[in-house]
């Protein structure tokens, strides 16, 4: 069992924005946009064979400005023992912390700059209020599980307007969990109402086309949105469903009468009466709207559930395989540019790219980086690449659902959140 607490005031929020903090950051994001010049250059200087130990070396060999490294601070990037270093902040991934580096002096920019942070800040967030922070974290047999407290107080009503649409009616009691639903959000709004919305499961429609994954567009049809609530519910009539409309109870009625793009289905059980513009939408609910009792009050609770054995899930891992994808196609791209404009072999770009970056680019779909012969010389390839049919993601593999919980009281804002994930395995 893990167990974390952390209270972070309003000076703590503060030091993020005040004017040493930002300015002292865009420096250090300049000074780490040179360091990263530096390498390139010296890396260019050695697959020509001129000499690269110094910034000097590099300058009057052409491979950097005649003005490189004048800064208005007084520091600068220097090449010590093979290494590039700032002269205050240190090395690459190493920095001083932020607070320890002093700013004295500005420049116009810079103060124009932040005036202008500033003043789009002031227009968003006027302040930012202390908040405390739980987390517990148990391992055991059965899984994984991850639970967190957010308290804060007194919590910022003017930049927080949008939670006064919920009603400061306290539920004790909430819905069991649904079967073949994804998303379940519970809520008192318009005029304190006990609404119901949603999304169930569905089988995703994926095309891969030139390597890049279509999704075709949901139509009305095939709607896996639902809402509602207990009682005459304000939000179906303004979607045009009549008051009067007649439902049997436990059964979906298909308003035929409807217009395109309005609510064609009905489902009345329990006191319940949800709407969708798809018939599939409602089928999960059909006899399993009922109410338990919940741990703790709340005004807006929402469900998450197993995305892991859930029809939608080859959509999502679809969808993670392709930015994975991009990535490493993106990795390709500059390790094979290292190759044709350094001239540097396959087996070297890997570790050119490293210094370069300062980051090692990672396969990320099982596969590896590696050298594959051509009549140029070679190239850097990558071997037992997933493919879009047989990726899976491992957090998504694990994930078995999560619950979130939201309760103002007065000027205080309470929220709770679980996550439940399969054990991990090696």
């Amino acid at each position: 069992r893990d167990n974390v607490f952390v209270y972070l005031s309003d000076l703590f929020f503060r030091r993020f924005v005040d004017p040493a903090f930002r300015i002292e950051m865009t420096r250090r994001a300049a000074a780490e946009a040179e360091m990263e010049l530096v390498e390139l250059a010296r890396a260019a200087a050695l697959m020509e064979g001129q000499p690269h130990d110094s910034l000097e070396q590099l300058i009057s060999g052409g491979f950097l400005p005649a003005d490189f490294g004048a800064r208005t601070d007084g520091t600068s990037v220097v090449l010590r023992d093979g290494r590039v270093v700032d002269t205050v902040r240190g090395a690459r991934g190493v920095f001083l912390p932020v607070a320890d580096v002093p700013v004295e002096k500005v420049t116009v920019s810079e103060l124009e700059g932040y005036q202008n942070f500033a003043s789009q800040y002031r227009r968003i967030w006027q302040w930012m209020d202390p908040a405390v922070l739980a987390l517990r974290r148990t391992v055991d047999d059965a899984g994984e599980q991850i639970v967190g407290d957010l308290h804060v107080y007194p919590y910022p009503r003017r930049e927080m307007g949008f939670l006064d649409m919920l009603q400061i009616q306290k539920t004790t009691t909430k819905l069991a969990p649904i079967p073949g639903t994804l998303l379940v959000a519970e809520a008192h709004v318009l005029g304190g109402q006990p609404m119901v919305a949603g999304i169930s499961d569905f089988v995703p429609s994926l095309v891969l086309k030139d390597g890049v994954l279509e999704g075709n567009r949901i139509d009305g049809v095939h709607s896996p949105f639902f809402f509602g609530g207990r009682g005459k519910q304000f939000l179906l009539q303004i979607l045009g469903v009549p008051s009067s409309a007649d439902v049997s109870e436990g059964e979906i009625r298909d308003l035929k009468e409807q217009k395109d793009h309005s609510v064609r289905h009905l489902l009345q059980t329990n006191e319940f009466r949800l709407g969708s513009f798809g018939r599939d939408a409602l089928l999960p609910l059909v006899g399993n709207l009922k109410l338990m009792e919940a741990e703790r009050p709340a005004e807006l609770r929402i469900h998450v559930g197993d995305l892991a054995k859930a029809k939608v899930a080859p959509g999502f891992h679809a969808a993670i395989w392709q930015e994975a994808n991009r990535i490493t196609d993106g990795h390709l791209v500059l390790l094979n540019r290292l190759v044709t404009q350094l001239h540097a072999s396959p087996d070297e770009a890997l570790e050119l790219a490293e210094r370069i970056l300062n980051a090692r680019p990672a396969p990320l779909l099982g596969d590896r980086y590696g050298a594959q012969r051509t009549f140029a010389g070679g190239r850097v390839v990558t071997t037992s690449r997933a493919s879009v049919d047989d990726f899976r993601s491992p957090f998504l593999q694990r994930f078995r659902g999560g619950e979130f919980e939201l309760t103002t009281e007065g000027t205080t804002l309470t929220s709770h959140f679980e996550v439940r994930l399969d054990p991990e395995r090696n």
